[in-house]
């Protein structure tokens, strides 16, 4: 099993800063798959988001049953310069202020998603200031939230 990779060791196989970034990112994709695929506790989801979250554009939680308020707050403090998209269905821990502190923090984030998170109310709705995102899986139908413009 693959327990570290080096970026600093490239030199000469990877050229040029872009290539090393994108190998960044790329790493950084399979740990997040690697842990969220798994069972690990909020506390520690929260603290791979801590140490890692910095670069994430998109982060899936999708049925991660124990996301809760550690998670929360690690992605408020940690994703708030670059989560474009954030799915956080069937996550029922999630509460409407949790939810609120991730909107409000995250500027850049524009798609979320929440199906199956039925105790999402109304003041998550309209407590939240972050009027670009996207809030899609829980009001109208789904073929009304969704921007066919990008298949055209």
């Amino acid at each position: 099993m693959l327990q570290e990779v080096a970026i600093s060791s490239t030199e000469g196989i990877i050229n040029g800063e872009e290539e090393r970034r994108r190998l960044r990112e790329l790493i950084q994709e399979v740990a997040v798959k690697m842990i969220l695929t798994s069972t690990f506790s909020d506390e520690a989801i929260a603290a791979f988001l801590e140490a890692s979250g910095s670069a994430l554009e998109e982060l899936v939680l999708n049925n991660i049953q124990k996301v809760a308020g550690n998670t929360s707050l690690a992605i408020s403090r940690r994703c708030s310069k670059t989560l474009r998209s954030l799915d956080l269905s069937f996550c029922r821990k999630i509460t409407d202020e949790a939810l609120g502190l991730i909107v409000d923090s995250c500027l850049k984030l524009r798609i979320l998603k929440l199906f199956g998170c039925t105790q999402i109310t109304d003041v998550f709705f309209e407590g939240h200031s972050n009027s670009l995102v996207k809030i899609i899986g829980l009001r109208g139908s789904i073929l009304e939230q969704v921007d066919l413009s990008d298949f055209y």
